[in-house]
Protein backbone atom coordinates (compact mmCIF):
# COMPACT_ATOMS: atom_id res chain seq x y z
CA UNK A 1 0.00 0.00 0.00
CA UNK A 2 1.42 3.56 -1.00
CA UNK A 3 1.65 5.96 2.03
CA UNK A 4 0.49 10.16 1.26
CA UNK A 5 4.20 11.06 0.52
CA UNK A 6 4.57 7.76 -2.05
CA UNK A 7 1.41 8.82 -4.06
CA UNK A 8 2.27 12.80 -4.06
CA UNK A 9 6.23 12.10 -4.98
CA UNK A 10 4.39 9.86 -8.28
CA UNK A 11 1.45 11.92 -8.88
CA UNK A 12 3.45 15.58 -8.99
CA UNK A 13 4.73 14.65 -12.31
CA UNK A 14 1.56 14.60 -13.49
CA UNK A 15 0.58 18.46 -13.53
CA UNK A 16 3.89 19.47 -14.74
CA UNK A 17 4.41 17.64 -17.60
CA UNK A 18 0.92 18.04 -18.52
CA UNK A 19 0.96 21.87 -18.41
CA UNK A 20 4.11 21.64 -20.57
CA UNK A 21 2.76 19.21 -23.32
CA UNK A 22 -0.40 21.30 -23.38
CA UNK A 23 1.27 24.71 -24.12
CA UNK A 24 3.10 23.15 -26.51
CA UNK A 25 0.53 21.10 -28.45
CA UNK A 26 -1.72 24.68 -27.86
CA UNK A 27 1.13 26.79 -29.15
CA UNK A 28 2.22 24.52 -32.42
CA UNK A 29 -1.51 24.33 -33.28
CA UNK A 30 -1.81 28.59 -32.73
CA UNK A 31 0.93 28.53 -35.11
CA UNK A 32 -0.32 25.80 -37.76
CA UNK A 33 -3.85 27.27 -37.09
CA UNK A 34 -5.19 23.69 -36.24
CA UNK A 35 -7.91 23.76 -34.90
CA UNK A 36 -7.58 19.69 -34.42
CA UNK A 37 -3.95 20.41 -32.56
CA UNK A 38 -5.26 23.38 -30.38
CA UNK A 39 -8.34 20.97 -29.43
CA UNK A 40 -5.97 18.37 -28.26
CA UNK A 41 -3.70 21.00 -26.50
CA UNK A 42 -6.81 22.77 -24.74
CA UNK A 43 -7.38 19.19 -23.07
CA UNK A 44 -3.92 18.46 -22.09
CA UNK A 45 -3.88 21.72 -20.32
CA UNK A 46 -7.45 20.30 -18.15
CA UNK A 47 -6.26 16.93 -18.03
CA UNK A 48 -2.90 18.50 -16.09
CA UNK A 49 -5.07 20.98 -14.56
CA UNK A 50 -7.72 18.32 -12.82
CA UNK A 51 -4.32 15.99 -11.97
CA UNK A 52 -3.29 18.90 -9.51
CA UNK A 53 -5.74 18.01 -7.05
CA UNK A 54 -4.64 14.80 -5.71
CA UNK A 55 -1.07 15.77 -6.18
CA UNK A 56 -1.97 19.05 -4.08
CA UNK A 57 -3.80 17.35 -1.30
CA UNK A 58 -1.54 14.45 -0.56
CA UNK A 59 0.88 17.39 0.06
CA UNK A 60 0.17 17.90 3.60
CA UNK A 61 -0.06 14.31 4.67
CA UNK A 62 2.85 13.73 2.53
CA UNK A 63 4.33 16.81 5.14
CA UNK A 64 3.64 14.94 8.46
CA UNK A 65 5.90 11.97 6.66
CA UNK A 66 8.73 13.51 6.21
CA UNK A 67 8.59 16.86 8.45
CA UNK A 68 10.80 15.56 11.32
CA UNK A 69 13.35 13.38 9.38
CA UNK A 70 17.23 14.52 9.18
CA UNK A 71 18.42 16.68 6.79
CA UNK A 72 14.66 17.58 6.03
CA UNK A 73 14.04 21.85 6.59
CA UNK A 74 10.90 23.39 7.89
CA UNK A 75 11.52 26.37 5.58
CA UNK A 76 11.95 24.54 2.40
CA UNK A 77 8.71 22.70 2.74
CA UNK A 78 7.14 26.19 3.83
CA UNK A 79 8.82 27.36 0.84
CA UNK A 80 7.34 24.38 -1.24
CA UNK A 81 3.96 25.11 0.35
CA UNK A 82 3.73 28.38 -0.74
CA UNK A 83 5.08 27.71 -4.16
CA UNK A 84 2.01 24.94 -4.86
CA UNK A 85 -0.69 27.33 -3.17
CA UNK A 86 0.28 29.96 -5.86
CA UNK A 87 0.48 26.62 -8.86
CA UNK A 88 -2.59 25.67 -7.92
CA UNK A 89 -4.36 28.67 -8.38
CA UNK A 90 -2.93 29.32 -12.08
CA UNK A 91 -3.38 25.70 -12.49
CA UNK A 92 -7.31 26.01 -12.11
CA UNK A 93 -7.01 29.17 -14.23
CA UNK A 94 -5.46 27.39 -16.88
CA UNK A 95 -7.83 24.89 -16.91
CA UNK A 96 -11.02 26.85 -16.55
CA UNK A 97 -9.89 29.05 -19.56
CA UNK A 98 -8.95 25.88 -21.23
CA UNK A 99 -12.48 24.30 -21.11
CA UNK A 100 -14.21 27.70 -21.84
CA UNK A 101 -12.13 28.44 -24.96
CA UNK A 102 -13.15 24.35 -25.76
CA UNK A 103 -16.94 25.75 -24.89
CA UNK A 104 -16.72 29.20 -26.58
CA UNK A 105 -18.92 28.98 -29.84
CA UNK A 106 -17.63 30.93 -32.74
CA UNK A 107 -19.45 33.93 -33.98
CA UNK A 108 -19.88 34.95 -37.18
CA UNK A 109 -16.76 37.27 -38.74
CA UNK A 110 -15.11 36.82 -34.79
CA UNK A 111 -13.16 34.01 -33.98
CA UNK A 112 -13.12 34.55 -30.71
CA UNK A 113 -12.02 31.04 -30.20
CA UNK A 114 -8.65 31.64 -31.49
CA UNK A 115 -8.25 34.26 -29.14
CA UNK A 116 -9.32 32.81 -26.41
CA UNK A 117 -6.46 30.26 -27.11
CA UNK A 118 -4.14 32.54 -27.21
CA UNK A 119 -5.37 33.90 -23.68
CA UNK A 120 -4.98 29.82 -22.19
CA UNK A 121 -1.94 29.69 -23.91
CA UNK A 122 -0.15 32.56 -22.16
CA UNK A 123 -1.78 30.94 -18.77
CA UNK A 124 -0.24 27.54 -19.30
CA UNK A 125 2.90 29.10 -19.62
CA UNK A 126 2.86 31.00 -16.79
CA UNK A 127 1.57 27.81 -15.19
CA UNK A 128 4.24 26.11 -16.41
CA UNK A 129 7.07 28.48 -14.46
CA UNK A 130 5.45 28.47 -11.77
CA UNK A 131 4.55 24.50 -11.28
CA UNK A 132 8.19 24.08 -12.38
CA UNK A 133 9.14 26.04 -9.53
CA UNK A 134 7.53 24.36 -7.49
CA UNK A 135 8.55 21.25 -8.36
CA UNK A 136 12.29 21.98 -8.40
CA UNK A 137 11.21 23.48 -4.72
CA UNK A 138 9.77 20.42 -3.50
CA UNK A 139 12.95 18.27 -4.68
CA UNK A 140 14.90 20.14 -2.18
CA UNK A 141 13.15 19.01 0.48
CA UNK A 142 14.69 15.74 0.15
CA UNK A 143 17.25 16.40 -2.39
CA UNK A 144 20.34 17.72 -0.69
CA UNK A 145 21.78 17.37 -3.78
CA UNK A 146 20.13 20.55 -5.62
CA UNK A 147 20.35 22.43 -2.99
CA UNK A 148 22.42 25.58 -3.54
CA UNK A 149 24.28 27.13 -0.36
CA UNK A 150 21.67 30.03 -1.16
CA UNK A 151 19.18 27.86 -0.55
CA UNK A 152 20.45 26.34 2.41
CA UNK A 153 21.28 29.98 3.95
CA UNK A 154 17.59 31.04 2.84
CA UNK A 155 16.47 28.57 4.73
CA UNK A 156 18.62 28.39 7.76
CA UNK A 157 17.08 32.33 8.29
CA UNK A 158 13.60 31.45 7.51
CA UNK A 159 13.78 29.12 10.46
CA UNK A 160 15.65 31.56 12.46
CA UNK A 161 12.52 33.67 12.19
CA UNK A 162 10.28 31.03 12.99
CA UNK A 163 12.25 30.30 16.10
CA UNK A 164 11.77 34.16 17.26
CA UNK A 165 7.88 33.84 16.67
CA UNK A 166 7.38 30.86 18.89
Amino acid sequence: MLNAAQLHLGLNHLPVFGAIIGFFVLATGLVLMRQGVKTIGLGILIFGALSVAPVYLTGEPAEKIVEHRPGVSEAVIHNHEEAAELSLIFCALTGLASAATLLLPRIKGVNFHTQAAFGSSALALITVVLLVRTAHLGGMIRHDEIRTAQATAIGAAAETEDDDKD
